[in-house]
């Protein structure tokens, strides 16, 4: 069930120095401020690309290439909400504070 898996991570966090946590959100927030567009701009693209992929569907008219292009920006707005992820979850999470190792 969820809840266990929730526990795992949970203890795994919890095991993580926050130094780590913390310069991972620090890359993640750096490349993300890095790419040309937002995830919120690529939801755009993607909805407007598949309205104009069908249209271009009804006249019998559709590229290949076009629907290679949608599914590329798929891939990097799941690539982009990754890098957000691990952001939450570094604000979020409990990890092992470096004062406390050994």
């Amino acid at each position: 069930p969820m809840a266990d898996w929730e526990k795992l991570i949970a203890a795994h966090h919890s095991n993580l120095r926050i130094s780590h946590a913390n310069a991972l959100a620090d890359s993640a927030e750096r490349t993300l401020a890095g790419l040309p567009t937002t995830i919120e701009e690529d939801e755009l693209i993607i909805r407007e690309e598949k309205m104009r992929l069908k249209k271009a569907a009804n006249l019998s008219t559709v590229d290949v290439d076009d629907a290679d292009a949608i599914r590329a920006i798929e891939y990097r707005l799941a690539f982009k909400k990754a890098l957000r992820l691990i952001t939450a979850v570094a604000e979020r999470e409990t990890f092992l504070n470096d004062s406390d190792e050994l």
